[in-house]
């Protein structure tokens, strides 16, 4: 059992000891410790309410909102790998990353997983993991990290959370590639010799197509050159009938011939890789 003594010279204010007791909490039963946002400087917000939640709003005018939003916490992290979820009131069309106290820099930068804004309206949460994460209020506005994204976007962030392990979301959209195949497995009566090359036919899968809001932080891969959408770099566009909801990716402002909403796979998307190999 720690004790804890308090002193009056060490008095400090009540987030503090909330947010120490929340580290507490955390580190034994992987609680989330609440990341405060902080205003000022290049990051400026205000706060609104949406459908009935505090929102805090990037500051600005159009097509020149604050780049960043910075984020603050009294939770003790050296040199950790740490993770953070991010929640956003999906508005805004870009990528959103990280700069954040690492052992080696002030402002490291990250991608994360699903941390792609697409304007659905919608909530959106994206996760991000910081290795050798050291937090020391070193940012702007002693802040420990920074939320970014580009100049067009103006961020509606609903809850920024640090955890001490791997997320369930990030878990969900992590793949672990070098261990014995684990999935579905063939259970018909021709089965097929893996011993030798004899009588086979050896073809590659590149699955290198990628679209926002998938589980990658790429954006448009393949598909579009430099993110433009008038840089196509396909010849044809595939048949999206079979594939379903959570499948498609809209592309923003095309239709096709009937006027539907024109969409696109992703080959982060697991359920379509099993989909091409069906």
């Amino acid at each position: 059992m720690t004790s804890i003594i308090l002193y009056k010279s060490q008095f400090r204010s009540k987030r503090y000891y909330l947010t120490l007791l929340y580290t507490f909490i955390g580190l034994y039963v992987n609680a989330q410790v609440p990341l405060v946002p902080i205003s000022g400087a290049d990051g400026e917000f205000e706060i609104v309410n949406i459908a009935g939640k505090s929102v805090y709003r990037s500051k600005g005018s159009a097509g020149n909102y604050a780049p960043y939003m910075y984020l603050q916490t009294n939770t003790d992290v050296v040199n950790k790998t740490v993770y953070v979820e991010l929640t956003f009131q999906d508005i805004g069309y870009g990528l959103v990353t990280i700069d954040y106290n690492s052992a080696t820099s002030d402002y490291q930068n990250i991608k994360g997983k699903n941390a792609f804004l697409i304007n659905s309206n919608g909530e959106k949460t994206m996760v991000f993991e910081l290795r050798n994460a050291s937090f020391r209020n070193a940012q702007n506005l002693g802040a420990d990290l920074r939320i970014q994204s580009d100049v067009s976007i103006q961020k509606h962030l609903i809850s920024a959370t640090l955890h001490y392990s791997p997320t369930e979301l990030w878990s969900r959209l992590t793949e672990y590639y070098f261990g014995s195949y684990t999935g579905r497995k063939y259970e018909g009566t021709d089965v097929i010799d893996a011993t030798t090359l004899d009588r086979k036919v050896i073809c590659g899968y590149q699955g290198w197509f990628r679209a926002p809001g998938d589980p990658s932080p790429d954006g448009w891969v393949h598909y579009f050159r430099d993110q433009d959408l008038n840089k196509v770099t396909v010849e044809m566009w595939p048949d999206m009938d079979e594939y379903s909801n959570e499948e498609k990716y809209p592309v923003p402002g095309w239709t096709l011939k009937d006027g539907k909403q024109a969409t696109l796979f992703s080959s982060a998307n697991k359920k379509t890789i099993l989909r091409h190999f069906q």
